[in-house]
C-alpha cells in the first residue's frame, strides 16, 4: 500500500505540473496536425484516470511503460540505478562504521576532550547539508590541490567515487555518531555490563563482547533511514558531481515533464526503500539473538 500511495501521489502532482509535454518535446516549429499527434502518442488525449490505471496495468504486465523521449522506463532505471547505488553502498557503510566508531569512543572517553572534540565535528557535519559539503570537497581537492576529479562516472574507480561518497556519507555520520554515544552509554550502565566488569574482563572486552551488539541496535535501525536519506540527495550529488545515476535522471525527467519516467522512478525507488527495511527489520535477531520475529 505504501508504494502505491507514493506513486499515485507523485502520477498526480507530476500531471499537475505547469507546462506541455507534447508542445515541450516538438519544440517551437510544429502544426496543429502534429501537435495532436504527439498528445496521442503520449496517451495525453485520454482522461487523467484512464492513464493512471494504464500505469498500474502496465506494471501488472511487468512494464513501467514508455518515456515521452521514446525510453524503455524500466531499461533507463536499470542502466542509471546501479551507478547511484556505486556512490550510496560505500556511503551507508562508511556511515555505519565510523558514525559507530565515533560515538562508541565518546562515549567510552565521556566529558573528556575526545568526548568533546568528537560531538563539535559532529555537530558540524549536521549543520553543513551534503550539497555545501560537496562545494567545499570540491574547491579544495578538485580545484585548489588538484587531487581529484571535480566529476564524471567511471565505474567502480575510486578516484571519481570519493568526493561525492564523502559528501555524501558525512551528514549521516555525525546523525550516526550521535545515535551510538547515546545508545551506548544507555549500554554501558546496565547491570551485566557492570557484572562483566566485576569478574576482572579489560574494558574494551566488555565494551566489545558484551556492549557494542546491544549499543549498535539504533544504529542499525537507522540504517535503512540513511539509504533514504543518501538517496534523496543523489539528486544534488549527481548532478554536481556529473554522475548520470538515477538523481539525475530524475532531474532530466522534471526539466522535460517527462511523467512516464518520474513515477517510474518513484516506484522503484520507493519500493527498494521498503525491501531495505523491511531486510533491516529481520535481521534484528541476527544482532541480538533476544529479539524474535512474531
Amino acid at each position: 500500500m505504501t508504494v502505491v500511495a507514493a506513486t499515485s501521489i507523485i502520477f498526480f502532482i507530476a500531471n499537475a505540473l505547469p507546462g506541455d509535454p507534447a508542445a515541450m518535446y516538438l519544440g517551437t516549429d510544429y502544426s496543429l496536425e502534429e501537435y495532436y499527434e504527439m498528445r496521442r502518442i503520449m496517451r495525453l488525449d485520454e482522461p487523467l484516470y484512464i492513464r493512471y490505471f494504464g500505469f498500474f496495468s502496465d506494471l501488472l504486465r511487468g512494464s513501467l511503460g514508455t518515456s515521452f523521449g521514446g525510453l524503455d522506463v524500466a531499461q533507463s532505471i536499470a542502466i542509471a540505478l546501479p551507478r547511484s547505488i556505486a556512490i550510496t553502498a560505500p556511503a551507508v557503510i562508511l556511515t555505519l562504521s565510523i558514525g559507530f566508531l565515533v560515538g562508541t569512543l565518546a562515549a567510552i572517553n565521556k566529558n573528556n576532550p575526545i568526548d568533546y572534540s568528537s560531538m563539535f565535528v559532529t555537530l558540524v557535519g549536521l549543520a553543513m547539508p551534503s550539497f555545501a559539503v560537496s562545494i567545499v570537497l570540491i574547491l579544495i581537492f578538485a580545484f585548489y590541490l588538484g587531487w581529484l576529479p571535480v566529476g564524471g562516472f567511471q565505474g567502480l574507480n575510486p578516484t571519481y567515487l570519493l568526493l561525492p561518497v564523502t559528501a555524501s556519507a558525512l551528514h549521516t555520520v555525525a546523525i550516526q555518531a550521535r545515535l551510538a554515544r547515546t545508545s551506548m552509554l544507555e549500554v554501558l550502565n546496565n547491570d551485566y555490563v557492570w557484572t562483566a566488569r566485576s569478574k576482572g574482563l579489560s574494558e574494551w572486552k566488555v565494551i566489545l563482547k558484551h556492549a557494542a551488539r546491544n549499543a549498535f541496535i539504533p544504529n542499525w535501525t537507522n540504517a535503512g533511514l540513511s539509504i533514504g536519506v543518501a538517496f534523496s540527495g543523489s539528486l544534488y550529488m549527481e548532478i554536481m558531481h556529473s554522475v548520470p545515476g538515477i538523481g539525475r535522471l530524475m532531474y532530466n525527467s522534471l526539466l522535460r515533464n517527462d511523467i512516464p519516467m518520474m513515477v517510474g522512478i518513484i516506484f522503484v525507488v520507493t519500493t527498494a526503500f521498503i525491501f531495505i527495511n523491511l531486510l533491516v527489520d529481520l535481521s534484528y535477531t541476527i544482532i541480538d539473538p533476544r529479539i524474535r520475529v512474531e
